[in-house]
């Protein structure tokens, strides 16, 4: 069920040509000149859910520098996914005979991911195109890679470009992400090239669409703290994100406040705890940078 969804999310990252103003001049010919480099010598390739991005929805477009790293992470395709649907249907259907019995981790990964030989295809061939550090996750439904932007234009038959979309640099492929057809039945799709997506989440435009309140310090009792938080909230309250309903803005605080604000007491702190950071494409590197700064800081 999630992996369907998360078929039609892929499917859905296309910015739409209609509408969209007609290129600068100039553009038209450096497409057509970018269009017919040659692209990797196969027999038969198969098109990915990573879809071509439409050229009239881009403007400043130049070449993407075949030298330039770039963390890419092949999505795999279920198997018997027919199968899963109707299991996933059954499980939460009083009556059937695996009604309530959730599937352990494992048992997923055994019944619905690509068998090992298909994903090792897959290692071997990101492998021989020339990428490296490719890592296949515990599920067998993701390989992760580091591969140039030559590597990638050769590896997946495309053709990327760095342009303009909606005032921000961007980059992204103008042709389809293919891989050859003997892998057509295995890879769904091919993320970390293509920066044209803008994850956001609902609170997180709502914060750009105000001016941010000023942040607690830990000086003040926690009364004083809690009275910041609680006048804040109420000056927001009446103001709605359109698009979302949400409150306008947010009220914060830096770590150093949050024992204040939460009553904390005596609790240890978390010096020295692992902690998880999940991200999406190269945004790893500039979390870690965050992260860092926050710990300077505070």
């Amino acid at each position: 069920m999630f992996f369907s969804a998360y078929e039609r999310v892929v499917s859905s990252f296309r910015p739409k040509a209609e509408g969209c103003l007609q290129s600068a001049p100039g553009v038209g010919l450096l497409l057509s000149a970018l269009l017919v480099l040659p692209l990797a010598a196969q027999a038969a390739w198969d098109s990915t859910l990573s879809t071509a991005i439409p050229a009239a929805a881009l403007s400043a477009i130049s070449p993407s520098p075949d030298s330039q790293l770039i963390h890419v992470h092949v999505s795999l395709k279920l198997q018997n996914k027919t199968g899963l649907d109707q299991f996933v249907k059954d499980v939460y259907t009083p009556g059937t005979p695996v009604y309530g019995r959730y599937l352990t981790p494992a048992q997923f990964t055994a019944a619905y991911a690509p068998s090992p030989a298909q994903a090792q295809k897959v290692v071997d061939y990101l492998g021989s195109m020339g990428f490296t550090g490719v890592e296949l996750t515990g599920n067998r439904m993701l390989i992760n890679a580091v591969g140039s932007v030559a590597v990638i234009q050769k590896a997946f038959n495309t053709k990327l470009v760095q342009a303009t979309y909606q005032g921000r640099s961007i980059r992204a492929n103008i042709t389809d992400m293919q891989v050859p057809d003997s892998l057509g039945g295995i890879v769904l799709a091919v993320l970390g090239p293509n920066t044209i997506e803008h994850y956001q989440t609902a609170m997180e435009r709502a914060r750009e669409q105000t001016t941010p309140t000023p942040p607690l310090t830990a000086a003040g009792t926690q009364a004083a703290a809690v009275q910041k938080v609680l006048s804040s909230a109420a000056r927001t309250a009446s103001k709605k994100d359109a698009s979302t309903g949400l409150p306008a803005g947010q009220p914060s605080f830096p770590p150093t406040a949050w024992d204040i604000a939460y009553d904390a007491g005596n609790t240890p702190d978390a010096s020295g705890s692992g902690i998880a950071i999940a991200t999406y494409g190269s945004q790893d590197v500039q979390v870690v940078k965050d992260l860092r700064q926050m710990e300077r800081q505070f």
